[in-house]
């Protein structure tokens, strides 16, 4: 039987991932600005947060890294019915990522006398071995 704390660790893991992926996207879009435009949406990364566009039916751009300083480049969203345009700033995707992997690492902590694979209760135990996955274990003592 799979322990929850498996499934835990591998969200604290991609937690961990998500959190640099975030932080690395915010940096390089404070310097660069990176556009990939497709022929219905282009997608932004420029002054520090993430840009969706939707519009009508114009020319795929692909894949474009401009190096601009900050403020120049303006974007006027069009005014059809079929427009949209979002933005989100990448620490308010952040800073909820950071908060809940930091919550998953500190809520996880093994205390002492449970086993550290299935946080099995060991007190009494004295033989070295988890009684209930069969990890050995270091008496303290």
């Amino acid at each position: 039987m799979k322990r929850p704390f498996f499934i835990r660790r591998i969200f604290m893991r991609i937690g961990i991932v998500l959190c640099v992926l975030l932080a690395t996207g915010w940096v390089i879009s404070s310097v660069y600005h990176v556009m990939y435009g497709s022929r219905r949406f282009h997608v932004f990364l420029r002054q520090g947060a993430f840009e969706f566009y939707t519009h009508g039916q114009t020319k795929a751009s692909g894949l474009r890294v401009d190096v601009r300083p900050l403020g120049v480049w303006k974007h006027w969203p069009s005014y059809k019915w079929n427009s949209g345009y979002t933005t989100i700033p990448f620490w308010m995707l952040f800073m909820p990522a950071l908060a809940v992997t930091i919550w998953l690492w500190w809520s996880s902590r093994i205390l002492p006398g449970k086993c550290w694979k299935c946080v099995y209760d060991l007190s009494g135990n004295e033989s070295g071995i988890c009684p209930e996955c069969g990890t050995p274990i270091e008496v303290i003592g």
